[in-house]
């Protein structure tokens, strides 16, 4: 079977759970080419996107900020509302934002996406466990599941062969805005 119809089946077993079970659900962070198989399952009659629900659960797509590229689908049950749990989103309910740069920022390097990207994979996360990596003047900011700043803080001390703070932040701190400006 095919991957993207492995992911379909997967969007409907979280919605009938949500729906089902009566709570939030929710998938990793997905790519635009992943969001768009919620058209193929509106072909399919399976979802209806002018009402945003699969089944009798409500989904929305949420990934940091608006202009996100990388996006979690969350799955709600009939008692809770898009826009109340968007917001709790946005107030770092599931995502946090990671801010790092150097720690003497006088000294150093310029890194790229590339270079954050590639630190954050050395420690063996899958790229499917972080949002958007935004680079700007050496100082990057990434969107992340709750989950995986957790596990990360302590470890990412370095990337590249630069040393680097790394605070958590919360989504709403940057109200929609680029995370790498300050």
């Amino acid at each position: 079977m095919e991957k993207s119809e492995l992911l379909k089946r997967r969007f409907c077993e979280l919605a009938e759970r949500a729906s089902g079970d009566g709570y939030k659900t929710h998938t990793y962070f997905l790519r635009v080419d992943e969001l768009a198989l919620l058209e193929e399952l509106a072909h399919e009659k399976k979802a209806n996107p002018q009402t945003s629900k699969i089944g009798e659960a409500t989904y929305f797509a949420y990934g940091g900020n608006a202009e996100a590229e990388r996006k979690v689908l969350f799955f709600l049950p009939d008692f809770l509302s898009a826009e109340d749990e968007q917001q709790s989103e946005e107030n770092g309910e599931t995502f946090s934002c990671l801010h790092i740069e150097g720690k003497k920022a006088a000294y150093a390097e310029n890194l790229d996406h590339r270079d954050y990207l590639g630190a954050l994979m050395s420690l063996g996360y899958e790229r499917e466990q972080f949002g958007d990596i935004l680079v700007a003047g050496g100082r990057c900011g990434g969107v992340d599941g709750s989950f995986f700043i957790r596990t990360l803080k302590p470890h990412h001390s370095k990337s590249s062969n630069e040393n680097v703070q790394n605070p958590l932040i919360s989504v709403s701190k940057y109200g929609g805005k680029d995370p790498t400006s300050k």
